[in-house]
């Protein structure tokens, strides 16, 4: 790049908060946004209110021809995967505009500060990049010093996600925040049951667990998502309430001691 990127096309709302944290002036950078708009109330989707939306690369559904019209000057998008990524890498390739890959969800615990280092270089923010990475190593750090001298026992966790059709119980074993935990000495039970990142458990695996903490996640915009579109405190609350009211899950030890959380994008 010859410069800092002023024409920004974001590939989902999702990667917005790392401009955010490194520029004041984010919402400017971008000049379009991939995805469809959400009917929550997220803090990128007020930031992003009104700019073009061009649709799902891993739906194939992103609109080559409509972002390029837009004349940006780096695209930042997700890791490599199935879908439209070739695609667009290489029309954008042909019209000498870069892809920057970035990855908060795969594995977050190794790739969030590459990606925030690499956002930073790419949009001239190199020393607000490099304040965020230290604080965050430091943060970390400390957290982990301090586990490792109070060796306390490791509780069980269960990471929850729901599905589109309301079935339970679906879980992440790998990558996500998994690796997080796993600082924290905090035992994921999908770990040893699924063979991938995501897959379903059987209540009754969930129920032989019995886990000591339940995160509830909720990364869908929709109104049937777990937490609902408006994503407020009291709403979230009580769809988390009303989760470990099921059968089943109304059992679990952290339910019990009401260790029970939840983790959406907002």
């Amino acid at each position: 790049m010859a410069g800092p990127a002023k024409r920004i096309i974001v590939e989902a709302p999702g990667y917005y908060p790392a401009l955010a944290l490194l520029s004041r002036d984010a919402a400017d950078l971008v000049v379009g946004v991939g995805a469809t708009e959400s009917r929550g109330q997220f803090e990128a989707e007020q930031d992003l209110a009104g700019k073009p939306r061009l649709g799902t690369m891993s739906f194939g559904t992103f609109a080559v021809e409509t972002a390029l019209a837009l004349k940006p000057d780096l695209l930042i998008a997700t890791l490599a995967g199935p879908g439209q990524q070739d695609a667009v890498e290489r029309a954008f390739a042909a019209a000498g505009v870069p892809v920057l890959y970035v990855d908060f969800f795969v594995d977050p615990a190794r790739n969030t500060i590459p990606s925030i280092e690499l956002v930073g270089a790419a949009i001239g923010a190199e020393k607000q990049a490099a304040a965020f990475a230290d604080f965050h190593r430091r943060r970390i750090a400390t957290i982990v010093e301090r586990l490792a001298a109070e060796k306390p026992a490791r509780p069980k966790l269960m990471i929850y996600r729901r599905s589109a059709d309301g079935t339970c119980c679906w879980s992440f074993a790998k990558g996500f925040m998994s690796p997080f935990f796993d600082m924290l000495r905090v035992r994921n039970i999908a770990e040893d049951k699924l063979p991938g990142m995501v897959g379903q458990l059987s209540l009754e695996a969930v129920i032989e667990s019995d886990p000591d903490i339940f995160v509830a996640t909720d990364w869908s915009f929709w109104a049937e998502s777990l937490f609902g579109p408006e994503r407020t405190r009291e709403q979230t609350l009580a769809r988390l309430e009303a989760t470990t009211r099921q059968p089943g899950l109304d059992g679990l030890a952290a339910v019990a001691s009401a260790a029970c959380t939840r983790s959406t994008p907002r």
